[in-house]
């Protein structure tokens, strides 16, 4: 490839980031509950342009997430912590 295709691409890329700039300037003059209503994460916007797209699914994937499994072991563990509570109060009681 010759430096015209180059110098084509940059000039390209240069563009393409002072459009996510100026939107992202006009992004954040907005209050999260707009914010919220179109799906743009203010978390995502107060980290620049490198965060493009901004959107509230980007900022959800990146977030660690609770799985079903996770959740059901939890319940299951809390449940059985609270059953062996309740019988040692009952015994407690009994003596």
């Amino acid at each position: 490839m010759n430096i015209l295709h180059y110098i084509s691409l940059a000039g390209q890329q240069l563009a393409a980031h002072r459009q996510k700039a100026k939107t992202l300037q006009q992004l954040r003059e907005l209050n999260e509950d707009n914010l919220v209503d179109i799906g743009i994460s203010s978390a995502l916007l107060r980290q620049g342009v490198s965060a493009y797209p901004w959107t509230l699914d980007q900022a959800v994937q990146d977030t660690p997430h609770v799985t079903y499994n996770a959740l059901l072991a939890f319940n299951n563990l809390y449940s059985t912590a609270l059953n062996a509570a309740n019988q040692d109060t009952e015994e407690r009681r009994a003596a």
